[in-house]
């Protein structure tokens, strides 16, 4: 029977989530959780059915984290297992506890979260300061609006706020913690909702959302867990009539309202928004800001960035930038009309712009009372980084944490579940999926019609035609990989980049690429192959050709893969992927060898060639089909025209044969021009494609960089 921990308050009025404080004395162990068996439950979705473990050890605890998806920190420090010491500051999910004495003391609001932004500055290389020295305090299910012109620095002051772009100067607190030396602490208790949708079109909304709480929540949570929090979610956003409604068919308000959805499954304390009003009519824009300030009403801390000024007064404050990202109003809305000396709030954007500098709003707020009454008088009391100090053993100062380095759902569960997502969007996009299934047996009837049967036979086959059939099947090899996946990565650039500041690794999101388009290649290299075996034949004499012909083309498709996803990892958007395919494939066809021999090019053309997939494919399935044995076409006496031969190779020619022997024939004899065997160039492919993969993720981590 588990112990039951004595709670030392008594709950909030409302509050079932969490007693104010644990007595620990004389227990030799506690297990911390989600699950009712626990001793200290935790019913929030960031937490792990089992989740932390917390035995004394003399005047001092150890805290032993039990493979919780979402972690367990020590004085803002993700931990396997530590000494926790008086003073020292235990988090699980969204909560917080400090270790004092023989008592763990619950520290802040559950819900909602409080935000300290103190002298506020963001500097780029060239000098050009982005923010300068902006100040505010965002209490906890307080709603808080971003206003100013365009380039004022809004994006980039929410971007300092919410860390995925930190500034460097000044402090941000997070109830009353250094944000960026403990971002990893917070990271899934913060909601980021970008301009675009983070949702796959192609999708319903709730199998959008079951694929979002996959990858957010714990592994532990039992798909009826799961699906009772979509249920929540729907519920709240008004969305439970749209369920199966697919998401592209979804108005624009109702699109942003399921990227908010995917945001609220693991219950944030923090949300933040840029622009979910954007493209909405004012109906439209006054419904999301009403329900924005149901959000915060439930408890959560809400800020966004708007342009949209006719239902500002829904928010508890309004914060008004002026150019060069400086402070030029923060308080209520319904003060800063008065404040400006205007009647609406769309004037107050052409006084910021014409009657005064930057620098002069900026004083001439930090002057006045509402800048005492709404900034200095909420830091009374506030602790800045450095002025009060962790005595516990993991309390020493780190740098902000790299992003995207926190673990969340192991590998192979993200690899399950981006797979299935990206197989599930392929299916529902039928258009374009049986646009690519008839690629292969349009293209494979074609190459009937032109090419007759038997032309790869070792005795009576053609080996002009041979040629020319085995370089356009390398080059349809090449063209659906390519074609396939250049704008698989780039068309859901925003998708990505929310969730991998989320929980998204790297490796599995490319595998889960790599896997599904290697299937689609498989399909349409098989018909491929089984139209062409039917109508024309691959009769090389060599012992199961058609297979290693297939195996072939799908060494040829991954290099193709490869360069399309690399196409998509550097591309900015789906137009300008497609616009580069055949930027790439021409040379792959120039330099194939197979309508300039190598032995012929000069160097320069030599050395490109060896680096072409094509090049490599093409002597690959030559010696697959044994195309040095198939035979030259036989020119018959006197077609010696038709040889294009030198005049002196012509006359000896003419004289050595008998014009009344009609059986007569000239045939040349060609050195060999492909591989006795395919080893070695399948060895080459197979180093392009690990080379193009190498390339996708070193790109696309310094993309992350970036961003």
């Amino acid at each position: 029977m588990a112990t039951i921990i004595t709670p030392v308050a008594t709950l909030a009025a409302g509050e079932t989530e969490a007693p104010t404080g644990f007595q620990l004395a004389g227990l030799p162990a506690v297990t911390v959780g989600r699950d009712p068996s626990n001793n200290l439950v935790l019913a929030n979705p960031q937490i792990s059915r089992q989740h932390a473990q917390i035995r004394p050890e003399g005047n001092r605890i150890r805290v032993t984290d039990l493979n919780s998806t979402h972690g367990t920190f020590v004085n803002g420090e993700r931990i396997t297992s530590a000494l926790v010491g008086e003073g020292d500051n235990i988090q699980f999910g969204p909560y917080r506890y400090q270790f004092v004495g023989t008592v763990l003391h619950r520290m802040g609001d559950v819900q909602g979260t409080r935000i300290d932004c103190v002298h506020l500055t963001k500097t780029i290389p060239s000098g050009v300061r982005l923010i300068d020295d902006v100040t505010f305090t965002v209490l906890p299910r307080e709603f808080v609006a971003l206003v100013g012109g365009s380039g004022a620095g809004k994006s980039t002051l929410l971007d300092a706020v919410n860390g995925n772009r930190p500034a460097n100067g000044g402090s941000v607190l997070y109830n009353g913690a250094d944000y960026y030396r403990e971002i990893d602490a917070h990271r899934s208790s913060l909601g980021y909702v970008p301009q675009d949708d983070v949702v796959p079109m192609e999708l319903t909304v709730e199998r959008a959302l079951l694929y979002a709480a996959k990858l957010r929540l714990p592994e532990d949570m039992s798909e009826e867990e799961i699906r009772a929090r979509i249920d929540e979610v729907l519920d709240d956003l008004g969305l439970i009539e749209r369920r199966d409604v697919e998401i592209r068919a979804l108005s624009g308000g109702q699109r942003k309202r399921v990227s908010i959805g995917a945001e609220l499954l693991s219950k944030p304390t923090l949300l933040f928004m840029d622009e979910p009003t954007s493209g909405l009519d004012p109906g439209l824009e006054s419904r999301m800001m009403h329900l924005l300030r149901k959000l915060a009403d439930q408890g959560r801390t809400v800020m966004l960035i708007t342009h949209a000024t006719q239902s500002i007064g829904e928010c508890d404050r309004v914060l008004f930038l002026a150019r060069g990202g400086r402070l030029a109003y923060y308080g209520p809305p319904d003060e800063a009309l008065g404040y400006f000396g205007v009647g609406n709030f769309a004037e107050i954007y052409n006084r910021l712009e014409q009657e005064r500098t930057p620098a002069e709003w900026a004083e001439s707020f930090q002057q006045s009372a509402q800048f005492v009454s709404n900034v200095q008088s909420r830091l009374t009391g506030v602790a800045m980084p450095g002025e009060s100090g962790q005595t516990g053993a993991l309390a020493t100062a780190k740098a902000a944490t790299p992003a995207h380095s926190v673990k969340r759902v192991s590998p192979l569960r993200q690899f399950q579940i981006l797979t299935s997502r990206y197989l599930e969007t392929i299916y529902r996009d039928r258009k374009n999926l049986a646009l690519l299934l008839a690629q292969a047996p349009i293209i494979g009837l074609m190459l009937a019609v032109v090419f007759r049967g038997g032309i790869f036979d070792p005795t009576t086959g053609d080996r002009s035609l041979a040629l020319t059939l085995t370089f356009l099947l390398v080059t349809i090899a090449v063209w659906f990989g390519t074609s396939n996946s250049a704008r698989e990565i780039v068309k859901e650039a925003a998708i990505y980049h929310r969730e991998r500041r989320v929980s998204l690794m790297l490796f599995p999101y490319v595998a889960s690429k790599l896997v599904v388009l290697t299937g689609l290649c498989a399909v349409q290299n098989l018909v491929l192959v089984l139209v062409v075996a039917a109508f024309v034949g691959l009769e090389s004499g060599r012992a199961g050709a058609y297979l290693f012909a297939f195996l072939t083309l799908m060494l040829i498709s991954l290099g193709g893969i490869g360069m399309g996803l690399l196409i998509s990892v550097l591309a900015t958007n789906s137009d300008r992927a497609m616009a580069f395919v055949p930027v790439v494939l021409i040379p792959q066809i120039i330099f194939s060898g197979a309508i300039v021999s190598p032995e012929t090019m000069g160097v320069i053309g030599r050395a490109v060639s060896h680096l072409m997939v094509a090049k490599w494919g093409y002597q690959a399935l030559g010696a697959i089909v044994n195309l040095d044995l198939v035979p030259v076409p036989k020119y018959r006496i006197p077609d010696f025209d038709k040889l294009n031969l030198p005049p002196e190779q012509l006359s000896g020619a003419v004289k050595g044969l008998s014009y009344s022997n009609r059986e007569w024939f000239f045939q040349p004899t060609l050195p060999p021009e492909f591989p006795a065997s395919p080893i070695l160039p399948w060895l080459m492919l197979g180093l392009f494609i690990a080379l193009f993969l190498s390339a996708i993720v070193y790109f696309q981590r310094r993309k992350d960089r970036v961003s």
